[in-house]
């Protein structure tokens, strides 16, 4: 983590979804998230948030408490400390950052625009920091309260508002995706496509339906993911590292 940015005094992290899917992309994600927090947070995963209550029963009222959705989550690299600022200001007992999800999420930002990490730090700092109360029932990725607000948290009838300039990224979906945005830029002309690291197959699939009889080939290093290419109808899956393959594979 840059240190010039820095670290709100996050006292608890918990991870709604403690089980999800592993890759070494979920990793990353993971590592990213513990850095921005800091050592000093006690991780609590698998945990609901109506159970958080009685989990942190002896923990005092005025520790803040991070509340993470599921760990496939990038975030701008100012979202803790701007989520910490509303916190501190009083603007609601829960404060969320923007995400990507859909456009219920990402209001009152503009649409996504980014394409890379840099990208959505540049997107998220292109907006002013600002608090909006929501009540709204969608559950945030990325959430920000206090130890003495979880029973109304939980109950949901704590204050909840929305902060423009702190954005988090959804990257459960990251196998999944098929990456339509390229369609456009394939060449006219090309049937046969290999698509390396290509997950469960989709921007393939996606050709496929384009231009029947095309050759496909996707090369997936993740097990799971291969599979579910495979059963989706790729036209020829391997399962490897692409980087490790010889000529004759």
């Amino acid at each position: 983590m840059d240190e010039s940015v820095a670290r709100p005094p996050i006292a608890h992290v918990i991870v709604v979804d403690g089980a999800p899917r592993r890759a070494r992309e979920m990793d990353f994600c993971l590592q990213a998230l513990q850095a921005a927090v800091g050592d000093q947070a006690r991780w609590h995963t698998g945990m609901s948030v109506a159970e958080a209550p009685s989990w942190l029963a002896d923990a005092p009222a005025h520790q803040w408490v991070l509340l993470l959705a599921h760990p496939w989550i990038s975030i701008g690299r100012h979202t803790l400390a701007r989520l910490a600022e509303q916190l501190a200001l009083g603007s609601a007992e829960v404060v969320q950052a923007c995400d990507n999800r859909n456009p219920t999420n990402w209001h009152p930002m503009r649409p996504p625009d980014y394409a890379t990490l840099r990208g959505l730090d540049r997107y998220a700092d292109s907006h002013a920091v600002a608090s909006h109360a929501v009540s709204t029932d969608v559950a945030p990725l990325v959430a920000l309260t206090t130890v003495g607000a979880l029973p109304r948290v939980a109950s949901g009838a704590a204050s909840r508002a929305v902060v423009t300039g702190a954005f988090a990224h959804d990257a459960s979906g990251y196998f999944a995706n098929d990456r339509a945005e390229m369609l456009p830029l394939v060449p006219p002309q090309a049937l046969r496509f290999l698509d390396v690291g290509g997950g469960e197959g989709g921007f393939l699939r996606a050709l496929q339906a384009q231009r029947p009889g095309a050759v496909t080939v996707l090369a997936e290093q993740d097990a799971q993911t291969a599979e579910r290419a495979r059963a989706a109808g790729v036209g020829h899956v391997i399962h490897s590292d692409f980087m490790a393959l010889r000529a004759a594979d």
